[in-house]
């Protein structure tokens, strides 16, 4: 193959090799045609058909013979992963080596029409040993073993190689190519500074493979480019001047190469097949740190007790994806004392920019019960369970898997259900999946039309800090720029710095909903503990305010365009009664009367004194800020109240002309 292989390249002008070409071209044609017609069966096939098209208008028979090889592999490759049916537990049941030798078989025979071209890529499988302590661990089934090609082992990816030629021979057998140095001589220079710089296989592998089937020449030079754009865009994604965030949909710093067993750096990997790993830690007693060469030993990796990274790797291999972003591998954690600098610094970036790797294009594997444990539901009181966690909040999401299965776990498929209600029988089980799609309802869009369910959500949530709480919001409440994960910054700071930066109808929502004045640094807007020793927080079912409240990054102000009355005489009844809420009644001047007299009402039990002040209205005339002016034109926000809402439309239609701008005491 190396020979027939070479002599193609170097002769490709020759008519044998153009009229090879064109028979390859032919049949290369007709898979395609045929893969199109079969296209709502498999659209993966079809998908790869066309590829192969491309290909051979672009590339001419070298790269035919080579796209030939890879079609023959991914059909290998797609039969050992992607489930064909059920079985009688109704788990994924992969196909069976029977099945998996006959693929390979009709790929050897679809390459042998084909003089010159090589074996296929070499298949692996690989497997988790039992272990008797932990014996519930072996009852999910997905972590027992997964065999496809392309794939190394573990003890293969420890490897480590003292020259090209023999690193160049190990790739050439787990790809089924036939490269040499003397075919690619640049790839010489490049394996030799992997070996320099003390990289085991997995790394070299890791960091080559995503382009070597076209040209691993070609796949060199892409891989410095998306190094090079991938540095320049972390570089400008924090503007250190203003201390926020400018371009937070960056991608992670690293990621975990599931079939080098690897973690390396994002620019390494291909978009293709990537997701993320959402799970919850457990308590320390229940975990144990470990060191590991997936991430080069660079920090320990805290993981439950009874369970293994191995394990792991093949659940989500078994599920699909190639490349995984999983905290405690991709996100730095605290190790020794001399890199605890290193973190901090990286954690500016990475803690905030999380929520990118959990967006809807990306599958997102979900270990409810602890990572790699079986799926239970547990007590969902304890705040240790996946449904309590303050991070697992923007990690929630409509394209998710469940993990950790056994044959008596409760997937939805399978709890029992009432005929008559249509309900889950057992109330644990309802409760969770309840919950469940409660977080689904509040977290299914960047665009909120209110800010306190999300505030709800998060402050009733468990987490290891409060600042761990307000970083996890960032991603839910529609913010477009985004502050540093500063470790060891007081809550309130951290909040102030959110609030900057959210979306400027969320300012809205804390100024004209919150019944208090701040207690820190704003008093327009409530404080973090404010937020959180709230009884509740106000929700106004049926109403979406679009009251924006603008900041001026140079000035540091804040202020909002709207309905502005000055010189309002407001009196409020002090208790509520029976009826829940008090009325009020203000006297407002008017350029068209004297004085024209509302109706109020105060749905909350912050005192408002009998005075004169100035209101401030939203555009709907359903809610207002009562405020009183400080000087320089500053508004200091008192309180808010209500109009009953069959009479907002008509104070509505009586003060258009009253839209002033209107600066906020901070």
């Amino acid at each position: 193959m190396e020979e027939a292989h070479s002599r193609n390249a170097e002769e490709g002008d020759d008519m044998e090799s153009r009229a090879q070409a064109a028979q390859v071209a032919d049949k290369l044609r007709e898979e395609a045609e045929e893969n199109v017609r079969r296209a709502p069966e498999a659209p993966m096939e079809a998908a790869r058909a066309k590829h192969c098209k491309e290909a051979m208008k672009e590339e001419g028979v070298r790269k035919g013979l080579e796209t030939v090889q890879q079609l023959a592999a991914e059909e290998d490759n797609r039969r050992a992963v992607i489930p064909d049916h059920e079985d009688e537990a109704g788990l994924p049941h992969k196909n069976t080596a029977e099945e998996r030798r006959e693929a390979r078989r009709r790929a050897r025979e679809k390459l042998s029409q084909f003089p010159g071209l090589g074996s296929i890529a070499r298949t692996t499988t690989i497997t988790s040993a039992p272990d008797s302590h932990f014996p519930d661990i072996v009852d999910i089934p997905l972590q027992i073993r997964h065999t496809c090609s392309g794939i190394i082992s573990s003890t293969e990816a420890s490897l480590r190689f003292s020259s090209p030629a023999t690193l160049l021979e190990k790739f050439n057998e787990i790809r089924g190519t036939s490269y040499t140095l003397m075919q690619y001589p640049q790839l010489a220079a490049a394996l030799q500074s992997y070996i320099d710089m003390e990289y085991d296989f997995g790394l070299v592998y890791a960091h080559l493979r995503p382009g070597w089937h076209r040209d691993p020449v070609a796949g060199l030079r892409n891989l410095a480019a998306r190094t090079e754009d991938y540095a320049e865009r972390r570089a400008a994604a924090l503007d250190r001047t203003t201390n926020i965030f400018v371009n937070p949909n960056i991608p992670p710093r690293r990621i975990w190469d599931l079939y080098s067993n690897r973690v390396v750096p994002f620019s390494a990997a291909t978009s293709h097949f990537l997701g993320a790993v959402s799970h919850s830690w457990m308590e320390p007693s229940r975990r144990q740190n470990i060191q590991t060469a997936i991430n080069s030993f660079e920090w320990p990796v805290p993981i439950p007790n009874d369970i293994t990274l191995e394990r792991v790797r093949i659940e989500i291999l078994n599920l699909g994806l190639q490349y995984a972003w999983l905290d405690v591998l991709c996100l730095r954690q605290q190790g020794a004392a001399e890199k605890e600098a290193i973190r901090r610094e990286e954690w500016l970036v990475d803690v905030p920019t999380i929520g990118s790797v959990y967006t809807p294009s990306n599958i997102v594997i979900h270990y409810y019960s602890g990572l790699g444990r079986p799926f239970r539901i547990g007590n969902l009181e304890h705040e240790r369970h996946w449904i309590n966690r303050a991070w697992t909040l923007q990690e929630v999401t409509e394209n998710s898997i469940i993990a950790g299965v056994t044959p008596s776990s409760p997937v939805p498929d399978r709890v029992a259900v009432d005929e008559e209600t249509g309900s889950m029988k057992d109330a644990n089980e309802r409760r969770f999946y309840d919950k469940l799609s409660d977080l689904k309802l509040i977290t299914g869009s960047h665009n909120f039309d209110c800010i306190y369910p999300i505030l709800t959500a998060m402050r009733n949530r468990s987490a290891s800090s409060e600042l761990d709480k307000i970083a996890g919001l960032a991603y839910r409440i529609s913010a477009s720029v985004l502050p540093p994960y500063v470790v060891g910054q007081s809550p309130e700071h951290a909040w102030d710095s959110l609030v900057k930066v959210i979306n400027p109808d969320r300012r809205g929502d804390l100024l004209f909903m919150f019944p208090e004045p701040g207690k820190q640094q704003y008093r327009w807007c409530p404080s973090w503990q404010q937020i959180k020793d709230a009884e509740r927080l106000p929700s106004i079912p049926g109403l979406v305010l679009c009251e924006a409240v603008e900041f001026d990054v140079e000035t540091g102000c804040f202020s909002h365009k709207g309905l502005r009355f000055d010189g309002c005489h407001l009196q409020v009844e002090s208790e509520p009664g029976n009826r829940g809420y008090r009325n009020g009644v203000v006297q407002l001047p008017t350029t068209h009367l004297d004085t024209l007299v509302l109706t109020v009402i105060a749905r909350h039990a912050q005192p408002i004194p009998a005075g004169t002040y100035t209101l401030i209205c939203s555009d709907a005339f359903e809610t207002w800020v009562v405020g009183r002016p400080v000087g320089s034109g500053l508004i200091e926000k008192v309180s808010v109240l209500r109009t009953p809402a069959n009479l907002a439309q008509k104070y509505r239609q009586s003060f258009k002309d009253h839209v002033k701008q209107v600066s906020l005491y901070t």
